[in-house]
């Protein structure tokens, strides 16, 4: 028997979406491919990204760069909900890579106090705009 079909979605491609909507808002990234596979009991890699390739090309889902590890933006739910805000991972952990790299400059006495702040308060004001 054919799996049925969820709004648009087979129920394993569903449960894939699902999957990643829920670590990605537990965990603040994409989950990778292989813990897609794990939790969802698919065995080869291939498997999971044919099941991600037919996602992006529905419209549920935007990959980021070739490449590039948990890189997945939610565009709408399985239920063909918008997302309120696309999950937007990828600029997230560049803006904490950022702020990482400009702490370590301050440490270092690379920055001064001033130059700090004002850096700093560019990046918070960056991911404001992410989750807004």
């Amino acid at each position: 028997m054919a799996p049925r079909k969820v709004t648009g979605l087979t129920e394993r491609q569903a449960a894939v979406l699902n999957y990643i909507i829920d670590y990605t808002n537990r965990c603040g990234a994409s989950p990778s491919m292989r813990e897609i596979g794990d939790h969802l009991g698919i065995n080869s890699s291939h498997g999971v990204y044919c099941h991600i390739k037919t996602l992006e090309k529905k419209g549920y889902i935007r990959r980021g760069a070739k490449g590039r590890s948990r890189a997945i933006d939610v565009l709408k739910d399985a239920n063909d909900n918008l997302m309120r805000m696309s999950l937007r991972p990828a600029a997230l952990v560049d803006a904490q890579g950022a702020m990482m790299r400009l702490a370590r400059q301050r440490l270092d006495g690379d920055v001064d106090v001033d130059d700090f702040e004002a850096r700093a308060q560019v990046l918070v004001d960056q991911v404001d705009a992410i989750a807004m």
